[in-house]
């Protein structure tokens, strides 16, 4: 992968930030990473190795590698700051547990709290992409962080998470994501999918 020299500047500000507040950076030369059974290109995780206060880690060989380094170095921004969504809404660990067939109390709510952190997270992504001239289309990542905040409403009926390669951001799958709005919307337009969009997860087998 050839990075630009922007690109390797903020790879320097997330390791400096880890190292600031004891964060563990870990960086695999790998397409994906495996976390609770579940593939993906990252992730955030408070306190999961040893003596320090958390994991911040990546997949280097991802396609989106820097989108998905800036959305979890602003995982970690929530975590920092100790907001209050972070404090409350840290609900992946069930929620993964859901999705491997075991049974959680009230998992539309906990599935909720997760999208809706996920939500601000997206919103802080975009703010660290243009803070730190990050070459990346915003209003692009905005279509595709919409169609993947409402995924979580769609996990709610297939209790599966997408397949390796066909989430709903893939560029692959610019049908769905590009009906999706190019701005930030209430929380309100988050509760249930348009009907057309909820129509292509369908018809691309998300």
């Amino acid at each position: 992968m050839v990075l630009t020299l922007v690109e390797k500047q903020f790879i320097k500000t997330v390791r400096d930030k880890c190292v600031k507040h004891n964060i563990f950076f870990l960086s695999k030369n790998t397409v994906k990473l495996k976390v609770n059974g579940i593939n993906v290109g990252g992730y955030f995780n408070e306190g999961a190795n040893g003596d320090f206060k958390g994991t911040l880690a990546t997949a280097l060989k991802c396609p989106d590698y820097i989108n998905i380094l800036v959305h979890e170095f602003s995982h970690m921004e929530q975590y920092i700051e100790k907001t209050n969504i972070w404090k409350g809404a840290n609900q992946c660990g069930p929620m993964d547990d859901w999705l491997l067939g075991k049974d959680v109390k009230n998992i539309e709510e906990r599935i909720d709290q997760v999208k809706w952190l996920e939500l601000d997270c997206e919103k802080r992504t975009v703010k660290n992409m243009i803070k730190y001239n990050l070459p990346v289309n915003i209003s692009s990542y905005i279509q595709k962080a919409n169609s993947y905040i409402l995924f979580y409403n769609y996990i709610k009926e297939t209790r599966l998470w997408c397949k390796m390669g066909n989430s709903p951001d893939e560029k692959s799958n610019k049908s769905l994501w590009s009906l999706c709005p190019d701005k930030f919307m209430p929380r309100s337009y988050y509760k249930t999918i348009p009907k057309n969009i909820y129509n292509k997860f369908i018809e691309l087998d998300i």
